[in-house]
């Protein structure tokens, strides 16, 4: 293999760049003062950078984390910035005095996959990055405290013009304040490279519903999460509830936008069928702060998308639905639970890949099944190539099963970890929470099975890994001398390029009984 220095990538774009592959800048809003910490410029071009919040697990630039840190945190400050190439690009970054890294002598940009080599001068970073889709971390001295991220698009095709009668909402470049907004089925939103869209979307019947763009949908002025567990009022700029919403809909999809500050997850799909979700970049701080939750729904695609959330990244869930109330349960709900035992719905969780995608966990869990469960079945679930570039909480890779729903057919595979400071890499959980419903209705736990870890590599440290069992025996799935954790298979597992081969290397801790074997493959 061939490996070309910088000044001969350089050489090498100049010789093949012409006018019409030029990467495309989109234009700075007027109302948008740009972030205090860096300045870019793209093939020589200046391009706008967004400030933005980010939560406080990284303490400061020495990289000093809070290992627990609390749901209620306080905000951080980083930047973004965005633009469209389908080539390598040139990209210079000046640190301004107000960067908080002191001198700058090193810079480590993530996914280390990529293998930037990034020319460090003064205060000055330059390096070649890839075509998009691409999502970086550029980070100071090797610091996760107030970092740069680059999220580089695809160019865009078949974009729509403002009078398009095909989009029902466009917002062209600038800032727009719309508070809730509501979608009927076969509506599509818009939102334009320069846009910032202030609030959120709602869309309960999304069947033909359509988000894209190139552009940013900003939740910051919605109200937070109550102390009070009181909802607060609605004000004229949002609500608490998720920024973007999809339910019970068919044929939906959302790709390339710019998801910020949500007071709730993130992007929610509940009960749809047949939905993709491409290239979507999201950074989240605040409490409840999901990235891209996927409940009760089938034949859903998510990739080339990058999550930076203040709990669980790319999550799977089911809860149960009262059909006589329309409310969906959860262990907290506030119902008679022996009497809606015989009219309450599970639907089933199936053909769900998430790929391609880089995350950074501040809090919680990176990829999970659970904790909520309550499917027919949860099956065919697959996280591949997918870069968890920092993980700062509880676990990297997990399922937890606290309902019916049999969890089965899973696999992780292609997983690159990087920075991995959660509490455990692997972690398999089989018992009730407070979250769960199903135990409240006297129904047993569905069984965790066919689990694949397959070419899974960790960089840096290796923390433990866990197998563990807290049901009590009347909700554990029968046979009552079978394992309700089974046939979890490990193929290609490494740490720091040594092979790990069994659970004594793997550190994997187990903890209650009728937990299977764990079988190691080459």
């Amino acid at each position: 293999m061939v490996r070309l220095t910088y000044p001969c990538l350089l050489s090498l774009l100049a010789s093949i760049s012409t006018a019409a592959d030029l990467p495309v800048l989109h234009p700075a809003p007027a109302k948008v003062t740009p972030s205090p910490l860096y300045q870019v410029e793209v093939a020589g071009r200046p391009l706008f950078v967004y400030p933005c919040t980010v939560g406080a697990t990284v303490k400061d630039a020495s990289g000093e984390i809070d290992p627990d840190p609390p749901e209620t945190t306080t905000p951080r400050p980083a930047a973004f910035c965005y633009f469209d190439s389908s080539r390598p690009a040139q990209i210079t970054v000046r640190l301004s005095d107000a960067a908080p890294h002191g001198e700058l002598r090193s810079v480590v940009i993530r996914p280390l996959r990529h293998q930037i080599a990034a020319r460090v001068e003064g205060r000055t970073i330059s390096f070649v990055a890839p075509e998009g889709p691409c999502q970086l971390s550029v980070e100071p001295n090797g610091s996760a405290f107030a970092p740069l991220h680059i999220f580089i698009n695809p160019p865009e095709t078949n974009t729509p013009q403002p009078n398009d009668p095909s989009v029902t909402h466009f917002f062209g470049p600038g800032v727009h304040e719309v508070g809730l907004l509501e979608l009927k089925p076969d509506e599509s939103v818009y939102v334009a490279g320069g846009a910032v869209v202030q609030g959120q979307i709602t869309a309960p019947n999304a069947s033909g519903v359509r988000i894209f763009g190139r552009g940013i949908l900003d939740a910051s002025r919605a109200p937070s999460k109550p102390s009070t567990g009181r909802r607060p009022p609605e004000n004229p700029l949002g609500v608490y509830a998720e920024q973007v919403y999809l339910g019970d809909g068919n044929n939906v999809s959302v790709e390339g936008v710019i998801l910020l500050d949500s007071p709730a997850w993130e992007l929610h799909v509940r009960r749809c069928q047949n939905v993709t979700i491409r290239n979507v970049k999201i950074i989240s701080w605040r409490e409840n702060g999901d990235g891209i939750d996927v409940v009760a729904s089938e034949n859903v695609t998510v990739e080339h998308c990058f999550v930076r959330s203040w709990d669980d990244a790319l999550v799977v869930k089911a809860y149960l639905r009262d059909p006589q109330t329309s409310e969906d349960l959860w262990g907290g709900s506030e119902v008679d639970w022996s009497a809606i035992k015989s009219r309450v719905r599970a639907y089933p969780v199936r053909n769900l890949a998430f790929r391609h995608c880089v995350i950074w966990l501040d809090r919680a869990q990176a990829l999970e099944i659970g904790k909520e469960t309550a499917a027919q079945v949860i099956s065919n679930v697959e996280y591949s190539d997918i870069d968890i570039i920092h993980g700062f909480h509880i676990a990297a890779l997990d399922i937890q099963s606290g309902d019916r729903g049999p969890i089965q057919n899973v696999r992780f595979r292609d997983i690159r970890l990087e920075d991995q400071r959660s509490q455990q890499l692997i972690k398999i959980s089989y018992g009730a929470t407070m979250w769960n419903a199903d135990p409240r209705l006297g129904q047993r736990l569905g069984l965790i099975r066919d689990v694949n870890f397959e070419n899974i590599q960790v960089t840096g440290h290796l923390p433990p890994s866990l197998l563990q069992n807290s049901s009590t025996p009347e909700l554990a799935a029968p046979p009552e001398d079978g394992p309700v954790i089974d046939r979890v298979r490990i193929r290609n597992l490494s740490w720091n390029g040594k092979a790990i081969t069994n659970e004594s290397e793997l550190n994997l801790q187990r903890n209650g009984p009728r937990l299977g074997e764990v079988v190691f493959e080459k």
